[in-house]
């Protein structure tokens, strides 16, 4: 007799003795619960699970969101109390989603030390500055990175007087840097590349880097172009009192990044990054937003909270889209208010222009 067909004698016989169907029934049960624990979830399965993050934003009611650059046009703490920029928008228009209320947040300031810990450990709900979206961070790191709000890329910056024009220029110079960044990683394989004499300078935090420069204590300041910009722009003297080099030695997509262990927060914020993008594209403002009409165009409706949004599979409101427009304005309205022409930075877009412009910001469908 098989070893199988020995098995189905043995259960027959277990069904004719007292008690043996509730004992059969048991194990059945304790064998469907060890597959289903050891089965994936299904992709269609995601939306609908629990978010932790989501939970204990509406439990505190409010959103966290940690910040690192805390100067002009990115996040400043103005005298009134008030946090503004950039990356307090995008923190204003998560609350305005979720919570349906964009004052509802608390800005937690961190250095580029602890930005990572203060998102693992659960102090923020979302890590809102200038970090780099790499592989490493989204796999062995744990983080996941909901999508791009600003492309940049690595240059440097030098006081007018110094008369640096290109590195190509320079003979042998000093580099202030942040430590343990792709930054510093950026400019040593530019180094090795292409051996230039050049020295660095390190700081623990981006405060102390800039601090040094301004110091003399080098001769260049290296980040992401974007952030130089709004640097120089916020110290003393201005834009003219620097040189920004035309070099730039590497590529640098900016995004939110959150916990890898929550996919439908992680979700939410690469729909609502979108949301706000194809807002801009198909011209919805803040101003207009309210009174717009979709007419026969579907994805306009989403965003004007006239068709599905599917806000029940992130457990919210329907017209979280609509909310956020209201509260901050769509992506190029965020962009321009903080860094643009509406403000006194007035940096061009470039790169983080609509594609239908030469940018690289492209909506995807909100089908």
């Amino acid at each position: 007799m098989s070893a199988g067909l020995a098995r189905i004698t043995d259960h027959l016989r277990l069904l004719r003795r007292p008690g043996g169907r509730i004992i059969l029934f048991l194990l059945l049960a304790v064998c469907l619960q060890a597959v289903s624990a050891g089965t994936p979830a299904r992709a269609g399965d995601l939306h609908s699970a629990a978010s932790p993050t989501l939970d204990a934003i509406k439990s505190r009611n409010s959103v966290r969101c940690a910040v690192q650059a805390a100067y002009g046009g990115y996040a400043t703490l103005g005298t009134d109390g008030v946090w503004r920029g950039f990356m307090v928008d995008y923190c204003r228009a998560i609350a305005a989603a979720v919570l349906g209320d964009p004052e509802l947040t608390e800005i937690l300031h961190t250095e580029s030390s602890l930005r990572f810990q203060v998102v693992a450990e659960r102090q923020a709900d979302v890590l809102l500055s200038g970090t780099t979206v790499t592989l490493g961070r989204s796999t062995a790191m744990g983080f996941a990175f909901p999508g791009v709000y600003l492309y940049d890329g690595q240059g440097f910056i030098t006081h007018r007087e110094s008369g640096i024009t290109a590195l190509a220029t320079i003979t042998q110079a000093s580099v202030c840097v942040i430590a343990n960044t792709t930054t510093i990683q950026n400019l040593r394989d530019y180094i090795s590349r292409s051996g230039a004499k050049l020295t660095l300078v390190e700081s623990s935090s981006d405060e102390g880097a800039w601090s040094n420069f301004l110091k003399r204590r080098c001769d260049l300041y290296t980040n992401d172009r974007l952030g130089l910009r709004v640097r120089a722009g916020s110290s003393p003297g201005g834009e003219s009192a620097f040189v920004l080099l035309p070099d730039i030695i590497s590529r640098e997509p900016l995004g939110p990044m959150v916990r890898n262990d929550d996919p439908v927060f992680a979700s939410l914020l690469q729909w609502l990054l979108n949301g706000l993008i194809a807002a801009e594209d198909m011209g919805v403002t803040k101003a207009t937003v309210a009174t717009g009409q979709a007419g026969q165009n579907h994805d306009l409706g989403v965003i004007l909270g006239t068709q599905e949004d599917y806000a029940s599979h992130f457990g919210i409101a329907p017209g979280w889209i609509r909310r956020a427009i209201l509260a901050v304005g769509n992506a190029g309205e965020i962009y321009d208010r903080n860094l643009g022409v509406g403000s006194p930075l007035k940096v061009d877009r470039g790169l983080n222009d609509l594609w239908s412009r030469g940018g690289l910001m492209y909506p995807l469908p909100l089908r």
